[in-house]
């Protein structure tokens, strides 16, 4: 995983490099076409880096801080629970949630398919 991480970076730098090497060829101002080009790859890069690592985030942050397994076992239990405030919490309850309905409609529908 560390030499994927590694090579997919050094692929960024050398589309940036790509860019760098190029500024003659874009169109006057060369180099400010340049930087917003090299901008827009970098709210990609970003992009990208925000999508994969939030939903990772919040998973680690539901099963190690929340305990998560004592949050899916009240989830689906329906035991009381103590009432969370911070938004964190709330988004990592929510997607919890999301998660023990998805799998009881599952366990549902295999159940009436085994029938």
């Amino acid at each position: 995983m560390i030499l994927r991480a590694f090579s997919s970076g050094c692929s960024a730098l050398t589309g940036l490099e790509a860019i760098a090497n190029g500024v003659p060829a874009f169109k006057p101002p060369e180099s400010k076409n340049a930087a917003t080009t090299i901008a827009w790859m970098a709210g990609i890069l970003a992009t990208f880096f925000v999508g994969l690592t939030m939903p990772w985030a919040l998973f680690v942050f539901a099963v190690v801080i929340l305990g998560g397994l004592r949050c899916v076992s009240l989830l689906i239990y329906g035991e009381k629970r103590q009432k969370v405030d911070h938004p964190s919490h709330k988004l990592a309850d929510l997607r919890l949630r999301l998660n023990a309905i998805v799998s009881r409609a599952q366990r549902e529908q295999q159940r009436k398919l085994a029938e």
